[in-house]
């Protein structure tokens, strides 16, 4: 009876540290038992995140159509016979142009045209008169940094054609291209 009194004392000892905490490591095996009274693991592994370079353009429109439209009247050019006529979009399709990129380089915005359908002697012409303020569209150029967010680099209230009355009549469709490229 002396020897059993000695070996329950043994075995709940030997149970103690064999239930010490085990910590899994990354190959699924388990490191050694603590042999100390702190039960406690710790394990690690890296955090890895990959943030893309980020350029992106945005058409917005009104409903279906990005289209940029000019409309003078046969009114508009006779009553400013005289002088510039200076027209505005009208307000459907194109609303604004929208830029953004996260690169710490900045990027930068161009603007380019194709040739014109409707009389080609006066499509470039034509083309040169419709102006971002008071740059003409295929010479607009902007930059834009990732501390803008989401730029409006700029709407159709910011656009105009200005004419000065010696333009062939016809319709005149153009092509024009956008593109943002990180420095």
């Amino acid at each position: 009876m002396l020897k059993a009194r000695f070996i329950l004392p043994a075995i709940i000892s030997l149970l103690l540290v064999g239930g010490a905490a085990m910590a899994q490591t990354v190959d699924g095996g388990f490191t050694a038992p603590s042999t100390s009274n702190v039960y406690a693991a710790s394990v690690n592994h890296q955090l890895v995140v990959h943030l893309p370079y980020v350029v992106a353009l945005n058409i917005v429109g009104d409903g279906s159509s990005t289209d940029l439209t000019f409309n003078p009247s046969a009114s508009d050019f006779y009553n400013n016979a005289q002088g510039s006529l200076t027209i505005k979009p009208v307000a459907s399709g194109f609303s604004k142009l929208q830029a953004f990129t996260n690169d710490p380089a900045n990027a930068a915005l161009t603007v380019g045209a194709t040739a014109a359908t409707g009389n080609p002697s006066s499509s470039a012409t034509v083309l040169t008169d419709v102006e971002v303020g008071t740059t003409s569209l295929t010479s607009f150029t902007d930059t834009v940094h990732p501390a803008d967010g989401l730029k409006t680099v700029f709407s159709r209230s910011d656009v105009t054609l200005n004419l000065n009355g010696d333009e062939v009549p016809g319709d005149y469709t153009y092509t024009v291209t956008y593109t943002l490229t990180a420095n």
